[in-house]
């Protein structure tokens, strides 16, 4: 049933930063954020694939009453060749983006935005010089079709 709401979280993510254009790694043109569901493709050149949102599911929970609760990050991934400063400035953009869509949210599909809408980033020290990471992080909320579900979700 979540993997419905993988593709809602992906489709609005994709729809909330489609005319943000942010520094790219060997590129003097700034670039479109990226949007991928549950993990970067695997490129030995990793910095490549910034500027990134993923989509990744992280748990849930079923209730007796057929409610589930599931809890989506939107990991959120900038490069800056100028180094922290502005890879600082960065993620600001791009969190600041998402927070500000989330903030009129409601449902995607039959999932209702659970609030608050938590924001997060690694300390400074965690950071690498020239990508910068900050997380969102959202719950969400919708029933089973019945309490005896027994299909895929």
């Amino acid at each position: 049933m979540f993997k419905d709401l993988l593709d809602h979280v992906e489709q609005f993510v994709s729809e909330a930063v489609t005319d943000l254009a942010m520094e790219q790694k060997g590129s003097d043109t700034l670039g479109a954020v990226k949007v991928f569901k549950s993990a970067v493709p695997k490129d030995p050149d990793a910095e490549k694939t910034f500027p990134c949102v993923v989509v990744r599911w992280i748990s849930g929970e079923d209730d007796e009453e057929g409610y589930c609760t599931e809890h989506v990050d939107l990991l959120c991934g900038v490069y800056s060749r100028e180094g922290f400063a502005h890879a600082e400035d960065w993620i600001a953009v791009v969190t600041g983006r998402l927070r500000r869509k989330l903030s009129t949210l409601n449902h995607l599909g039959s999932w209702e935005l659970v609030r608050p809408v938590k924001f997060a980033k690694p300390e400074p020290e965690e950071q690498h010089k020239h990508m910068h990471m900050g997380v969102v992080r959202t719950t969400w909320q919708g029933k089973y079709l019945s309490t005896n579900h027994t299909g895929d979700l």
